[in-house]
């Protein structure tokens, strides 16, 4: 992924969040974060808050397998595939973090466009 994807991923979101902001700043765990600051993309914990919210909405992000799973049960559902596939014993932390990010941003991409 490309420094603007993932900027534009961590922009979905802070916007599915609902953070004050403006053209220039984000305030998240009551601190100001320019745009380019957001971690969404590598820190676990502000990872886990997005994934929560989704949860709150009735959706579900789990890992299966070599997938990362998005669905609403008896409803909806996608995949997410990690980068390349590998086996379960050689999936690391930063292979769980990226597919993690790619599927809570894919979910906050639909929720902020009405979709879910």
């Amino acid at each position: 992924m490309t420094q603007q994807e993932i900027q534009e991923r961590n922009k979905q979101i802070a916007k599915m969040l609902g953070l004050n902001h403006d053209e220039e700043a984000v305030v998240f765990n009551m601190q100001s974060y320019s745009w380019d600051m957001l971690r969404f993309d590598s820190d676990w914990n502000w990872l886990m808050k997005a994934k929560r919210f989704a949860e709150r909405k009735g959706f579900d992000i789990s890992i299966r397998g070599h997938d990362i799973m998005v669905y609403r049960p008896f409803r909806q559902h996608y995949n997410v595939r990690l980068v390349e596939p590998k086996l379960d014993a050689d999936v690391d932390d930063s292979s769980i973090t990226e597919a993690v990010f790619i599927a809570v941003s894919d979910f906050a991409k639909l929720y902020n466009e009405g979709k879910l």
